[in-house]
Order: structure tokens, then sequence, then C-alpha cells
């Protein structure tokens, strides 16, 4: 059986809340919440929600990616990228999994990591 991080154990999870801002790149090795802005690159090792408040302008990088607030920038979602109804993302995303509820709104270019793109002829 997989050992859990600390992270899991303890249940932590990093906020920012509605009001506040953050201009710089943010990086964190457990669960985050952003209620806020942030602009500049987010980088997570575990999920990040962007709750319905929340925005971000730059590129990010997760594990796992909730939307239902906006992002403004590329995604790269190493398993599972949900896009809830109320998501407004403007960027290209690479994710292994992707739902998209009724009512989100994606404007960019998506691709599948870890498949084989078929060559012509094939």
């Amino acid at each position: 059986m997989a050992s859990k991080t600390e992270n899991e154990v303890t249940g932590i999870i990093n906020i920012i809340g509605n009001g506040t801002s953050i201009h710089g790149d943010v990086t964190s090795n457990g669960d985050f919440r952003i209620d806020g802005a942030i602009q500049g690159k987010f980088v997570s090792k575990l999920k990040l929600v962007i709750g319905p408040t929340g925005f971000i302008e730059g590129d990010i990088e997760c594990n796992d990616c909730e939307v239902f607030g906006k992002v403004k920038g590329n995604i790269l979602a190493h398993e599972t990228l949900v896009l809830r109804d109320t998501a407004n993302v403007c960027g290209d995303i690479r994710i292994n999994r992707l739902s998209i509820e009724p009512g989100a709104v994606f404007t960019g270019h998506c691709s599948m990591l870890n498949v084989a793109v078929p060559q012509e002829g094939e």
C-alpha cells in the first residue's frame, strides 16, 4: 500500500481567501484552494481548487485541478481537470482526464498526456 503524504494525513489545505491578491509565483506541496487572485505561475504536487470567486492569471501545473472560477493561462494537470459550470478558462490545457460541465467556458487547445498521436496513413 502506498504511504500517505503528510498533507493527506493531517488534512491541511492551503487557502487564498476572497479579497486577497498575490503577485508572483506560488509553489505548494499540498492541496490548495484559491478564492482570491494570483498573478503568476502556480505549481502544486497535489490538488488545486479554484473557487467561484477565484482567478489565476498565469500558468498552472498540478496533479488534479477543479475550476469553478476563472483562469487566464495554460493548465497542465497530470491527472484530472474538472471544469465546473461556472468555470471560464482561456488558455491551452494538457491533461490525462478531462470533465467539462454544461455552462463552462473553455477557449484554447486541449491535448492528452501519454497518448500516441496517429500519423498520417495509420
